[in-house]
């Protein structure tokens, strides 16, 4: 009678025991669930107002830049295109040929070219008029009358229609990584693709030049900025550069707009 006794209480105790751990690791598992939600939400909270904090200051950006564009254009654009003319009159008034106003209005005008350049760049006005597959198409353009280098472009969103803010984000990307081809690169073709992948926009910038070191120039101006944006739209970026040329390849999810 007594071994059964003992026994009871030995199954008894190994039950009890058992609810025991089992209680333990149930409370183990649903505080490490509780954990990982409240530090998601905690990432989800930190990513949010930085991503509040970017749209603002891009927000502002630009606004300035449309501010300073406007007085690019309208200010000193306009006075040296002022300049421009009175030595072309002054040049013809000249009974014979004079280099040196040839080479001042020649110099002018290029200055006068640039700062428009400088201007439409800061204002993509074109992209909230005409769309970014537009804007872009017309920015290879300009590049390609340049003659430095032979860009290719090749565009096709299908259906999907981002929101405006999302498109001058992307504009931005590009017209930065193609600016970095046409002065850094010394290329002699280059590309621009963007497409529809999946669930995805990829935007893919390939040139044929001397590349560049990666992990030397990761805290330059231009590529924060790029990362910035493609941030801000919760995309990513990879960059594969060697002396033959340098590839890089954006990812940016198309739930964005």
């Amino acid at each position: 009678k007594k071994t059964n006794q003992l026994r009871e209480i030995y199954i008894i105790s190994l039950v009890v025991l058992a609810l025991f751990i089992a209680f333990i690791l149930l409370f183990i598992v649903i505080y490490e669930r509780k954990t990982r939600f409240f530090i998601l939400q905690q990432k989800e909270f930190e990513f949010n107002k930085q991503r509040e904090i970017f749209e603002a200051i891009s927000n502002g950006e630009e606004a300035e830049r449309k501010r300073i564009a406007q007085d690019l254009h309208d200010g000193v654009g306009a006075k040296l295109s002022g300049v421009k003319m009175h030595f072309e009159h002054l040049l013809k008034q000249q009974s014979l040929p004079n280099p040196l106003f040839n080479s001042l209005i020649g110099d002018l005008a290029e200055t006068v070219e640039e700062i428009r350049e400088i201007s439409h760049n800061l204002e993509p006005t074109v992209v909230k008029r005409n769309g970014i597959n537009k804007a872009l198409q017309d920015f290879i353009v300009h590049l390609n009358s340049k003659g430095v280098c032979k860009f290719e472009c090749f565009i096709d969103l299908g259906n999907y229609h981002p929101a405006i803010n999302v498109q001058v984000s992307i504009y931005r990307i590009v017209i930065e990584m193609l600016h970095n081809v046409l002065k850094h690169a010394k290329a002699q073709i280059a590309s621009l693709q963007i497409a529809i992948i999946g669930n995805e926009l990829q935007i893919i910038c390939e040139d044929d030049g001397v590349g560049f070191d990666i992990n030397a120039t990761v805290n330059g101006i231009g590529l924060l900025n790029i990362n910035n944006r493609i941030n801000y739209l919760k995309g990513n970026i990879n960059i594969d550069s060697t002396s033959n040329g340098t590839t890089i390849i954006v990812h940016i999810p198309i739930n964005h707009g």
